[in-house]
């Protein structure tokens, strides 16, 4: 293996890992602003709703960086590269094809629903198009006792598979994390395949690939880090944490999350309303769950937020710093304008938080809400208060 080719594989990867950690979060703030989520349902894990169009960045990151790749060794002198490309001018004209028809696609899927029957047409076309390029199935070599076939067998077969792999990955797609996982180690077999029998061109393909993914994979789970905790999704181990501070909520706004065994703290992990952003707060030190915060988006640019935390963490700063790294992240990152809370107006300490934060008292609403009741039976309204800060106000202060 020359140096060019070690120099234009290594290139590749780490061009496409740049490329992509600057354009999936831009991608991903349309996405909050535009509120194109993918909504939990049957097939999927993710309960609450996962920002979608995060793909978009594949593609056009993979060519951009080959084709860049492919100009400067032009410029330079070396064309290796270039030669290799004509000698597989028709496999990777088609396939270019494929990818660009699935691509586009895929994109119309996440913005307007695609209808299934387009979705295969458009699959075997692709399986197709692989085909007319040469890539065909004709030997199994000894799987299943096959070795070659005649190719009234083989390109149907070539289509069928085509077709499957593009379900199979679609179909685990609906499970976070699943789907980049698989692929990123596909990509890393593939690519050092493909170097072992000396097609470096494909070995460039896989590992420009693997470069997207990586960003891709880490940006989809929100990670947000502060001096002392982590917030970050759910993870199962989270549930006996979870049960301890919840299974007695201490305000009566949360009677409706009281949970009353490790299943149900599973549960509430899962489950969130639809709009809900709900992560865990966990100590950097151990990872041990602390609390959780989450935010509800109303319409385009405001959040309602809220909190619930360990009682033997008070007095420590971590809710404090949790909602700080919350509010920075809604205003960063996921497009809000404005952001709200309710407190009841016995809170003392939620209103001492909201202080903290910057945030302002909007004012009181009267017996505004019941969540329990006296002990005669009747209903126990709560006087509740509205704290409120603006994006513009929060960047004034978040200094601090």
């Amino acid at each position: 293996m020359s140096l060019i080719w070690i120099v234009n594989i290594l290139s590749v990867f780490f061009l496409c890992v740049f490329f992509a950690g600057i354009v999936i979060p831009q991608i991903l703030l349309i996405a909050f602003r535009r509120r194109l989520f993918d909504e939990p349902d049957e097939r999927k894990i993710h309960q609450c709703v996962v920002p979608r169009l995060g793909g978009m960045a594949f593609k056009p990151v993979v060519f951009f960086s080959f084709v860049l790749l492919l100009a400067v060794n032009v410029s330079t002198g070396h064309d290796e590269l270039l030669k290799e490309i004509g000698a597989e001018a028709l496999p990777l004209a088609y396939a270019f094809c494929a990818i660009i028809m699935l691509y586009l696609v895929g994109i119309a899927d996440d913005l307007i629903g695609v209808r299934y029957r387009a979705k295969f047409f458009i699959q075997i076309v692709c399986g197709i198009m692989l085909v007319a390029g040469g890539v065909e199935l004709s030997d199994l070599h000894g799987m299943l006792f096959i070795h070659s076939m005649p190719s009234w067998i083989s390109i149907p077969l070539t289509v069928f598979v085509t077709v499957f792999i593009i379900n199979a990955i679609n179909l685990i797609d609906g499970i976070d994390g699943l789907a980049s996982g698989l692929c990123s180690i596909a990509f890393l077999f593939y690519g050092m395949t493909f170097i072992w029998f000396h097609q470096y061109l494909y070995a460039m393909l896989a590992f420009a690939t693997l470069g997207v993914l990586i960003p891709f994979y880490y940006y989809k789970e929100i990670y947000i880090e502060t001096e002392r905790i982590i917030i970050r999704n759910f993870k199962q181990k989270d549930a006996e944490g979870l049960l301890e501070y919840l299974s007695h909520p201490r305000v009566n706004c949360f009677a409706g999350d009281r949970l009353c065994s490790r299943e149900a703290g599973w549960a509430y992990m899962q489950y969130s309303p639809k709009d809900m952003l709900r992560y865990a707060v966990s100590l950097k030190k151990d990872d041990f769950i602390i609390g959780d915060v989450f935010a509800l988006r109303e319409n385009e640019d405001t959040y309602n937020v809220g909190w619930h935390f360990n009682k033997r963490f008070e007095g420590k700063g971590f809710a404090c710093e949790a909602a700080a790294g919350l509010l920075d992240y809604l205003f960063r990152e996921a497009g809000a304008r404005r952001i709200y809370g309710f407190v009841e107006d016995d809170n003392i300490r939620s209103k001492r938080l909201c202080e903290r934060l910057g945030m302002r008292r909007e004012g009181c609403f009267k017996e505004f809400v019941t969540f329990v009741n006296n002990p005669d039976g009747s209903p126990k309204y709560e006087d509740t208060c509205v704290y409120a800060i603006l994006e513009k106000e929060w960047n004034t202060i978040r200094q601090w």
